[in-house]
């Protein structure tokens, strides 16, 4: 690309630091020699803190010095977060929110979930993650552990800052951590969390109403196989219908064959799709496949003390009565479960939602995989006796029988036409359902990636808050594919 038309490189770095320092001149020294390090020529650089401890402070101020624009992340107001700080430190709270580029507050109550949602808010912007410890190794303990922990699993760079009696050591965690350890399998993962508690006690009639929404929903819904192999039929049909009546010089009585054979196949490729249409319009199914999906969604995170919705009546507003079923079976719950421990939701919600829907999709992707590798042949056998038999029907009767020079022309005209159109719209339309088959197979291998990936988050987790935001974006990944479906038939 031209280089006036060059996206600006940016480079986001993320401070988390300790509360204390023994020698704060030599840190700041480190700190600003990093900073410099990373703001390479030919990008810019931006700074993240959430201005919690005294080291923030230090953090922040080097950067403003070295002209590096800051954005600060509070956990909690500015005016309960300048309490924690005394003399000297007051003033540079102060002046640094008056010089930061920005300023923003998490909405999140309690002191320690707001401490953990800023380190993943750190984590989730920047392209390093530097962290001042006293630890000897903050990956497996101290305060910024789960921060670390987390920054690992997202292959995000960590740099860490030690203080020791020869001066200031600086280590690469990530590096180290991504040669040491390989990824878990699912199994692996269900081991660590342990055995999940008894299913919780459910309200009558949300099952009852999930159950039908299910089945009417499983039993409407169009079958994917069955779907593209009719597509590929009607349209093979349709391509030798249209050349076997003109194929070759016959008798009356065989053209009269030929023709009913050749209307026979379109008629029944008409009648093919007029049921794949039919089948089409039957859409109504996807509607309660989504309620059934939201039902299920209530049900696994049933006995998670915060009330976990990963839709809004807003955003889909055919749910509005459902959504409001729902806040009221949660609001007359007979026993809130405030009483559960987090590692036995931890178990549960891994167990029956995260490994139940990882299988789900490994196995839709294996049935996708077999669709796939079954349907390509066949659509090349097709696609080359469609051309083999246009192509005789064609050529041989122009070859050895004599015409006249235009009836020649009439002949490649009306011959041509009829056969070799049918052959190309077959080729197009078969090619595109083994394309949408692949699509589907695509989608399955990355929900399979999105339900690990949520597993390791779950099993990281330390408070109820970290638990609250990797099941919300589970539910919300889990829900993400029908709604698309929702929102296609709903507009198309």
């Amino acid at each position: 690309m031209n280089k006036d038309y060059d996206l600006l490189r940016v480079h986001i770095v993320g401070f988390r630091g300790q509360q204390s320092l023994q020698n704060p001149a030599a840190m700041a020294k480190a700190l600003r020699h990093q900073l410099e390090r990373l703001n390479g020529p030919g990008e810019e650089a931006l700074a993240l803190t959430p201005l919690g401890g005294p080291v923030d402070l230090l953090f922040a101020k080097e950067t403003l010095s070295l002209d590096i624009p800051l954005v600060v992340l509070l956990p909690l107001p500015a005016e309960e977060m300048r309490k924690k700080f005394s003399g000297e430190a007051v003033r540079d709270f102060d002046e640094i929110l008056l010089k930061a580029t920005k300023t923003e507050v998490l909405p999140v109550t309690r002191e320690i979930e707001a401490m953990t949602r800023v380190g993943q808010r750190l984590v989730d912007e920047a392209d390093v993650l530097l962290v001042v410890s006293d630890e000897a190794d903050p990956a497996a303990q101290g305060e910024p552990a789960e921060v670390v922990a987390y920054a690992s699993r997202r292959g995000r760079p960590v740099i860490c800052l030690r203080e020791s009696a020869s001066g200031i050591t600086v280590r690469d965690i990530n590096s180290e951590q991504d040669a040491t350890q390989p990824q878990l399998s699912i199994d692996q993962m269900a081991k660590m969390l342990g055995e999940p508690p008894a299913h919780p006690m459910l309200p009558e009639g949300l099952v009852k109403y999930f159950r039908t929404c299910d089945a009417v929903a499983t039993r409407a819904a169009p079958k994917v196989r069955r779907y593209v192999l009719n597509i590929v039929l009607a349209n093979a049909i349709a391509s030798m219908a249209g050349s076997v009546a003109s194929s070759f010089p016959h008798s009356a009585a065989v053209g009269m064959f030929l023709t009913l054979v050749k209307f026979g196949g379109i008629f029944l490729g008409l009648g093919i799709f007029a049921v794949l249409r039919h089948r089409q319009a039957q859409n109504y199914w996807i509607g309660l496949r989504l309620k059934a999906e939201v039902c299920r969604s209530t049900i696994a995170t049933w006995n998670s003390p915060i009330s976990i919705e990963p839709l809004t009546a807003d955003e889909v507003p055919e749910l509005r009565h459902l959504m409001q079923a729902l806040r009221y079976y949660r609001a007359t719950r007979q026993k809130p479960r405030t009483d559960i421990s987090l590692d036995a939701f931890k178990a549960e919600y891994g167990h029956h939602r995260l490994i139940d829907q990882y299988r789900y999709f490994q196995n839709q992707s294996k049935k996708a995989t077999l669709m796939s590798t079954r349907l390509t042949p066949f659509y090349y056998v097709l696609t080359v006796s469609a051309f083999f038999v246009s192509g005789i029907s064609l050529f041989l009767p122009n070859h050895f029988w004599s015409h006249e020079m235009p009836g020649k022309i009439m002949n490649y005209v009306f011959i041509m036409v009829p056969i070799i159109t049918p052959a190309i719209a077959s080729w197009i339309i078969s090619w595109q359902a083994i394309e949408s088959v692949s699509r589907k197979k695509a989608r399955f291998v990355e929900m399979q990636r999105l339900m690990h990936q949520a597993m390791v988050d779950l099993i990281h987790c330390h408070s109820w808050d970290s638990a609250y935001h990797v099941a919300k974006r589970a539910e919300r990944q889990l829900l993400g594919e029908v709604l698309e479906w929702h929102a296609f038939v709903k507009y198309s």
